[in-house]
């Protein structure tokens, strides 16, 4: 999923990072000051959901996208504490997530 929605990003125009966990991301050095988060909520670390938290409080903060295959019910525990997070469920195309993007931006 990761290395075909940054193919996708980058054939669109966007200038895109890719990371496989939530660690390596908040390891990196990069901190972008404009741009979107796409988050999957199930990541394999830190769930995207508790990322998030992570980063308001950081005072990193982005708009975000969070992608998931979630139930609601599993949703809304993920993101709990989060305001009105935009949620794309998989499968999702392009079009739809184009414009979850242009939503939070």
């Amino acid at each position: 999923m990761r290395r075909s929605l940054t193919r996708w990003a980058k054939v669109s125009g966007y200038e895109v990072f890719a990371f496989a966990t939530a660690s390596a991301f908040l390891a990196c050095d990069i901190h972008v000051r404009e741009g979107c988060l796409l988050l999957d909520v199930g990541l394999p670390d830190i769930g995207g959901g508790e990322l998030k938290r992570l980063l308001i409080t950081k005072g990193r903060d982005l708009p975000t996208v969070f992608i998931t295959a979630l139930t609601d019910d599993e949703i809304a525990v993920a993101l709990r504490g989060i305001p009105a997070p935009r949620v794309l469920r998989k499968p999702f195309d392009t079009s739809s997530l184009e414009a979850a993007i242009e939503a939070v931006a």
